[in-house]
């Protein structure tokens, strides 16, 4: 799994690329507890270049969302592909995650429709 890291403004943005896999689920978590030690809990992660998810990808997405709730952070999910968005709607994990069709929206909803960024 390849994970590109960008800081806009008070927003850490993960793009991810690759499986989501046992290999690709311990490489997003450790990205995230080091995000988390470093005080920042407000995320995003850009979806549309992951190529497969199972059930351990799956659970550790859900193990970062609940660790964010606890720390009063947020978290959006943007640009899941077909295959991503249906596995998400099969295991009702669309109704709990905050899933937007681009990222833009994503930002807007982090920011309380407060930012303008350039990306």
């Amino acid at each position: 799994m390849d994970i590109n890291i960008k800081n806009l403004q008070n927003i850490v943005s993960l793009d991810l690329a690759g499986k989501l896999d046992v290999d690709g689920a311990r490489e997003l978590k450790k990205t995230f507890l080091n995000l988390l030690k470093s005080n920042k809990k407000i995320l995003h992660l850009n979806l549309s270049r992951v190529s497969y998810i199972n059930s351990l990808g799956l659970g550790v997405l859900v193990s970062i969302f609940q660790e964010i709730e606890n720390v009063d952070g947020k978290i959006t999910f943007a640009q899941p592909n077909k295959y991503v968005r249906e596995i998400f709607d099969s295991t009702h994990l669309s109704q709990v995650f905050d899933i937007y069709e681009n990222d833009i929206d994503a930002f807007k909803s982090l920011n309380d429709e407060k930012v303008s960024l350039k990306i």
